[in-house]
């Protein structure tokens, strides 16, 4: 993140850290850039519990199915496995339902980059 008065971003990813940037000193953090070491935590241990509430009804969904599905069509799109929506695109209407079946096939898309594609048009 970029700010008037600095900025920070994550990296490394593992370990967690974080690169700081500050204009002056404050809060405890020196001027100019450092590394800001962060207390590693099990990954994605919270994200399963949450899940396995839900599954076992001990807790309602984090986000709701509308938000799921536009999360999906937005990757599908990205990688072409969706065409644009032809609905109103601030409620991510589906041009076409997705169905078992219905989604990319797991081919690439045509004018996928050459590493994604197969090796001697081996599908």
């Amino acid at each position: 993140m970029h700010g008037t008065h600095g900025s920070a971003g994550l990296g490394p990813i593992e370990p967690p850290a974080v690169r700081l940037s500050l204009d002056r000193a404050r809060d405890g953090f020196e001027q100019g850039m450092q590394d800001v070491p962060l207390t590693p935590e099990p990954r994605y241990v919270a994200s399963l519990a949450s899940i396995v509430a839900v599954i076992r009804g001990e807790q309602g969904r984090d986000r709701s199915m509308r938000h799921e599905l536009m999360v999906q069509e937005t990757i599908m799109r990205a990688v072409g496995g969706l065409p644009e929506p032809s609905g109103d695109p601030a409620i991510g209407a589906t041009s076409r339902p997705i169905t078992p079946g219905s989604g990319p096939s797991s081919s690439p898309p045509a004018n996928a980059p050459e590493k994604m594609r197969p090796a001697n048009g081996d599908r």
